[in-house]
């Protein structure tokens, strides 16, 4: 077994190691437009990336990259055309986009009501405004938006409430009735709904609260009373929240606080690592935490310049030295664990774009070997998964056309199923390891 996997090693794989960088998401004709600012980024699950904000100079769209370019979601009169900065993103399983901030549904951005929007793959329409019947509910700017397990829709801001869309109207979220703006807000793996923002407690702190679907009650244990806002809050797959923002430790510090469900912590390193706020976090598939905003001069960093900062578990690290020349205000995680940024930072140009860096440490360039044996596999193109025939047991391994992998699966003699519900349209590499023989590899193509 082993001689046959070093063969098939040597003949399928010739491993290039390259240091993981940041790269600019579209470059020349491909790149954004010049604009003010990025202010959020999304991912769905087939790998697109949006971003919006005031990064046109008239009306505000959102802008979706393809993995080739950068494209408006809807022109002329099926475009969002925004009076004002976009604030939020958000995008469901079924690829519905949905945009939100201090636009509102006026010719004017001085007045009317500020709303969110739905892109259904052909138009924008404005829930909770239908035949020209009153707006319903929100008034005022729509600063974050989440979605939970079921794909309800929630949305906060400085209307002071959280509100939830049922597919027809909104209605607020029970009884919490907070004495100012709601910021930031998202859902765990459970359904809970979590908000924080500028809001405080009958002891004057900003506090986490949390909707069970029943009432709403304070994230605390006595140790964590925020001394100012609260920006960003996130959830990991573990059930545990994570907030940051503009509030300090006692000692004056800014910090990432995360909660597991019992008590609060500060994940910290024996030296200061932010220096100022912390405007938005995420946090991977592995329990790793990201941060960004206006903090500067991290580790191994730069005097003076932005980065985006990691917390392995242990300590926090300066992520690819991506040094920017202005804050960041936004990070998204696609389905490939590649990490996404963007703010006020420049290239050379002096225009704004989306950083990307990817997880992995190389790139597999994929050969075709010659004198081995040939798999079949079928539909072939396909449009969600394929089936491969495989004559022993061993492990199939899917890669893209960069080399990454996609999805590894062991298999045994006969038909398996291979998905690819979540890979985003293109040709992929199919090459089997077995336990006596040594395989081709194959194309299959997603449509």
């Amino acid at each position: 077994m082993i001689k046959n996997l070093l063969t098939t090693f040597l003949f399928l794989f010739t491993l290039i190691i390259s240091n993981a960088q940041w790269v600019e998401l579209g470059t020349g004709a491909n790149a954004l437009a010049p604009g003010d600012l990025i202010r959020t980024i999304a991912s769905d699950k087939y790998g697109n990336i949006y971003a919006a904000g005031p990064i046109t100079n008239s009306v505000q769209n959102v802008l979706k990259w393809d993995g080739t370019s950068w494209t408006q979601l809807g022109t002329g009169v099926n475009g969002l055309n925004a009076n004002n900065s976009i604030a939020a993103i958000i995008v469901d399983d079924s690829g519905y986009v949905y945009a939100s901030g201090w636009f509102t549904d006026s010719t004017s951005s001085s007045s009317g009501n500020a709303y969110v929007a739905k892109w259904d793959g052909t138009i924008w329409m404005q829930l909770g405004k239908d035949n020209n019947t009153p707006f319903n509910f929100i008034h005022a700017p729509v600063l974050s938006l989440a979605l939970d397990k079921s794909g309800n829709l929630y949305a906060s801001g400085t209307f002071m409430y959280p509100a939830k869309w049922d597919g027809s109207k909104w209605s607020g979220v029970g009884s919490l009735n907070p004495n100012s703006s709601v910021y930031c807000i998202t859902t765990d793996i459970f359904g809970n709904l979590y908000a924080a923002g500028a809001f405080t407690n009958s002891l004057g702190s900003t506090y986490v609260a949390k909707w069970d679907g029943a009432t709403w009650s304070e994230l605390n244990n006595g140790m964590f009373y925020a001394n100012s806002t609260i920006d960003c809050i996130t959830t990991d797959k573990f059930g545990n929240v994570y907030a940051a923002g503009n509030f300090t430790d006692n000692a004056g510090k800014y910090y990432v606080a995360k909660w597991n469900g019992k008590i609060w912590s500060e994940l910290k390193s024996d030296s200061s690592i932010f220096n100022y706020t912390i405007h938005q976090i995420a946090v991977d598939s592995s329990g790793n935490v990201y941060a960004v905003g206006y903090f500067t001069n991290g580790p191994t960093n730069s005097s003076g310049t932005y980065y985006v900062a990691k917390w392995d578990g242990t300590t926090w690290n300066n992520l690819g030295n991506l040094n920017a020349n202005g804050s960041i205000l936004s990070i998204t995680i696609d389905a490939a664990e590649n990490i996404y940024v963007g703010g006020w930072f420049q290239d050379s140009n002096q225009t704004r774009y989306i950083a990307k860096y990817s997880q992995s440490s190389g790139t597999t360039v994929i050969s075709t070997p010659t004198s081995l044996t040939t798999l079949n596999a079928y539909p072939n193109p396909t449009n969600s998964s394929f089936t491969i025939i495989t004559p022993e047991a061993g492990q199939i391994t899917v890669y893209n056309t960069l080399g990454e992998t996609v999805t590894i699966q062991a298999v045994q003699a006969g038909n398996t199923i291979i998905s690819l519900d979540k890979s985003a349209a293109g040709v992929y590499t199919v090459i089997m390891t077995g336990q006596a023989n040594s395989y081709t590899s194959i194309k299959i193509v997603k449509n």
